[in-house]
This record gives C-alpha cells, sequence and structure tokens, in this order.
C-alpha cells in the first residue's frame, strides 16, 4: 500500500538533494524551463504541496509528488493537480500511486483530478487508471516591444 506523506518544511530542507536530483530528472525529461530551486519556493511559500511517496508499512521512500489545486473550468470545479511525479528508477507503482492520490482528493472534497505532463507517455498511463484526454496545451514565448 502506497502512501502520500505531507512533507514539513523542515523535511525538505534535510532532503533537498534527494529533492533537487529528482526535479532535475523530471525538468530533462520534460524539457522544462524552470529550475528545481523555482518549485522549491514554490513549496516552501505553501504554493505547491509536497508529498513523499512511501510504502505504507516500512516507510521506505519510493520518490515524491507535488500537488496543487485550483477552481477548473467555467463551472468552477475543485480540482487537484499532479504537477509532477517522480519515482526511483525501476519503481513501477502508478497505480498504486492514482490509488493514493484519489484517496487525498476524496478526503478533501474535490471533485476533479487532473494529471498534466509534456511527457506523451504518460498518457498511456494515465488512460489504464481512467483519466480521459479532454485538451492538449500548446504555448509559445512572446517578445514584446
Amino acid at each position: 500500500m502506497i502512501r502520500l506523506k505531507p512533507v514539513t518544511k523542515a523535511s525538505l530542507r534535510r532532503n533537498y538533494s534527494y529533492f533537487e536530483g529528482g526535479m532535475q530528472d523530471i525538468i530533462n525529461k520534460a524539457r522544462g524551463k524552470f529550475i528545481p530551486a523555482d518549485v522549491y519556493h514554490q513549496v516552501m511559500t505553501g504554493e505547491l504541496n509536497l508529498f513523499w511517496v512511501e510504502d505504507g508499512e516500512d516507510g521506505e521512500r519510493f520518490g515524491f509528488t507535488i500537488l496543487s489545486q485550483y477552481e477548473s473550468g467555467y463551472e468552477k470545479c475543485s480540482t487537484l493537480v499532479v504537477d509532477h511525479l517522480w519515482l526511483r528508477p525501476g519503481i513501477d507503482i502508478f497505480l498504486e500511486f492514482g490509488a493514493a492520490v484519489l484517496e487525498i482528493a476524496q478526503e478533501t472534497g474535490m471533485e476533479r483530478l487532473e494529471f498534466n505532463s509534456a511527457r506523451l507517455g504518460w498518457g498511456r498511463r494515465l488512460k489504464e487508471y481512467g483519466f480521459e484526454p479532454i485538451t492538449v496545451t500548446y504555448h509559445r514565448q512572446v517578445k514584446n516591444g
């Protein structure tokens, strides 16, 4: 059984190298335009929520996830978003992770659960867990002046 354990600021500071390495891996794979310190700052200010992904029995850490929430769409549906998920190489607990994050969504009264990623391979895994694609977001930078 997987559990998502909320990370305290003190725990994040003590485990910064672990967090930084995982975030850099995410950034590299997704070709992100940010650095681990950007995410660290948002976690420390409470804009994002960081959870260790652990074995519920012995506490072995498998990775971490970063969650946020917002009011989605025109209907302002309360939505829990999986912003990032990093698991140690060789760990395949995605379905168990999905159950754990769904439990958090239910416990906090969320109406919708979202998972965003620039990595297209996540699409296959997300469909296994009942997610359906609604939209694909593209963006480009705009130079003014």
